[in-house]
């Protein structure tokens, strides 16, 4: 294979290894599903003219850089926005609910409404809790990942997604209500207290 032919073979490698991870690091990041794709795009095309570069560092290494990148790249979302990290989370994907499929209209009202308010428990988690709890929602990503990608010990984040799960669980049953009678928890629906 040529020169080329291998930097092609590792973008494709880091893009398929990272795409999902950091697309769920920026959503948390923004809160704007938008937003988090343009950043995205420029930040695979800043990996792809580091491609030589990255090529040559081991795969840990690499994700470190990646990582501090679009720490960087957040960062900068900010003050160019002039707004603050806690300020950002307007809405999570629809991902992080669980499919409803065909159900009636009742079910999609109520799908819907606890939607909404998952979002705003969402919302209303610490930057760094939230960030945590997107990258293993939406990006798939073991808290040994998010460690890695964030510098932080793997028990520590199972800790962090703990805690957030836990509150979101709080805010969740004040809004519907304790005692199994929580329109939130239907079938299928994520188990959010484990």
């Amino acid at each position: 294979m040529t020169e080329h032919g291998t930097l092609d073979a590792a973008f494709q490698t880091i893009y398929d290894r990272h795409y999902q991870g950091l697309f769920a690091f920026f959503v948390s990041k923004t809160g704007h599903r938008e937003i988090a794709i343009e950043l995205l795009q420029e930040l695979f095309l800043k990996i792809w003219k580091q491609i030589a570069y990255l090529h040559s560092l081991a795969e840990a290494n690499q994700r470190y850089w990646i990582y501090r990148v679009a720490q960087n790249m957040a960062a900068d979302y900010y003050r160019k926005k002039g707004i603050r990290a806690e300020e950002t989370m307007d809405s999570i994907p629809e991902k992080m609910i669980s499919d409803h499929g065909q159900k009636g209209p009742a079910e999609i009202v109520e799908a819907r409404e606890s939607y909404r308010e998952l979002s705003k428990a969402v919302n209303a988690l610490p930057a760094d809790l939230r960030t945590i709890f997107c990258m293993t929602s939406i990006g798939c990503m073991n808290s040994s990942e998010i460690g890695a990608a964030l510098g932080l010990p793997s028990g520590t984040v199972r800790h962090k997604l703990m805690k957030a799960r836990k509150l979101i669980t709080t805010m969740m049953e004040r809004s519907f209500g304790e005692g199994g009678e929580s329109r939130c928890q239907t079938s299928g629906s994520a188990n959010w207290s484990s």
